[in-house]
């Protein structure tokens, strides 16, 4: 496998699981309205 394959991969895997936090956090808290910080942060590293 090409290493432009590997990272996009990588960035893909790390995209998706950015969404984690705020997954969790709207389901805890049933409501939409508040958003999670370390989600953005994690999508902006990612």
């Amino acid at each position: 496998m090409k290493l432009t394959t590997l990272i996009g991969l990588l960035a893909a895997t790390l995209t998706t699981i950015s969404f984690i936090p705020q997954v969790v956090k709207t389901w805890k808290l049933k409501e939409t309205r508040d958003i999670s910080l370390s989600m953005f942060v994690m999508l902006a590293i990612g």
